[in-house]
């Protein structure tokens, strides 16, 4: 039996349906992967994910993509792009989270059973949920497998730097998400102070700014650029602690069991905040807290304390290249620091 998890958005969200594609391997499906250009390098060479393709353009890469979606049993659609739902279309079983707006209301009519996204339940939860409606019931752990090959070549890449070292991701994807350098550059000190070394994360592109940051801090071990998936993952695994934004390396540090601690602005993290392994609730996280912190297993999530938090917005000015100011403001380096003690102290 062949199953297909249709995640149309962004690495994390890829990473955040493990869960559902280990209760399907489970069950002695086949899973394969539909998933925007991108994505894929976080499936690569893992054991629920047998095929991974990409979503194209055009009538072509269209029929084509139909012909391949309806070779499978049991559809999954986590994220209801119009393409993918069209391609769906008499599908044997198509599973679908849609929203309650009547603009979907085709989309209802082409699936076996769907679901409406909740903000108050986390996206992991609700991936579950999906699997359940077609019989499938799976354990709330996001998994990232890490070949021994990866964990070879990190070991060698990794051999200079002291012990215990923290790693820090201070890159995302869009402006609203990040914090501004002064911060990490603050942090970056505050670690070295507590005894640990700093290495720094990022994309390729991303390199000459960590070098920066190393620079001006007086000091961190730069490999933004050179670790792939696998590698970031022994490494976030290997770490004393782990600092980052809302982005997917976040989540994969969650997953593999690293202390970390989540600077959140406008995203809800009910929905999206990383995963602590085992919750069996519908959410670890709430809304937000008067103290801007919350911990939940091996994670401590931050957030603005103004009273607009989360607002769900693409930034203070709502769009993804503004900044938003309950990141640059209400989360300061103290805090952040303050936080990597408590989850440290917790799980140590």
């Amino acid at each position: 039996m062949r199953a297909l998890i249709a995640v149309c958005r962004y690495l994390g969200d890829a990473l955040l349906a493990t869960p559902l594609a280990q209760a399907l391997t489970q069950k002695g499906m086949e899973v394969n992967w539909l998933v925007r250009p991108g994505a894929e390098a976080i499936l690569a060479h893992q054991p629920f994910a047998n095929e991974v393709r990409l979503l194209g353009r055009g009538w072509k890469s269209f029929w084509a993509l139909r012909r391949w979606v309806h070779t499978h049993d049991k559809i999954f659609v986590i994220t209801p792009n119009d393409r993918v739902m069209a391609a769906a279309a008499g599908a044997r079983e198509v599973y679908a989270a849609l929203l309650p707006r009547w603009q979907e209301w085709w989309k209802r009519m082409l699936v076996r059973a769907h679901l409406v996204p909740s903000m108050a339940r986390h996206v992991v939860r609700e991936n579950l949920l999906l699997g359940e409606l077609a019989g499938v019931h799976g354990k709330p752990f996001v998994r990232f497998v890490v070949p021994e090959a990866a964990r070879e070549s990190l070991a060698q890449k990794i051999a200079a730097i002291p012990r215990p070292f923290a790693v820090i991701h201070p890159f995302a994807r869009w402006p609203y998400k990040t914090w501004p350098d002064r911060h990490w550059i603050a942090v970056i000190r505050g670690l070295r102070e507590e005894g640990l070394a700093v290495v720094i994360t990022g994309a390729p592109s991303e390199r000459a700014r960590a070098e920066a940051l190393a620079e001006a801090a007086g000091g961190a071990h730069v490999l933004a650029g050179a670790l792939s998936w696998p590698e970031l993952a022994a490494l976030d695994q290997q770490a004393a602690i782990y600092i980052g934004l809302d982005t997917a390396n976040t989540h994969l540090a969650a997953a593999m069991g690293a202390r970390v601690v989540a600077l959140f602005g406008p995203t809800d993290p009910r929905r999206w905040g990383p995963w602590p392994n085992g919750f069996a609730g519908e959410t670890p996280w709430r809304l937000r807290t008067e103290q801007g912190m919350q911990r939940a297993g091996n994670i401590v999530l931050l957030q603005g304390t103004r009273g607009c938090v989360p607002c769900h917005l693409e930034g203070c000015e709502r769009h993804r290249a503004s900044r938003s100011r309950c990141l640059d403001e209400d989360i300061l380096p103290d805090h952040v620091l303050q936080g990597a003690r408590l989850v440290l102290e917790h799980l140590s």
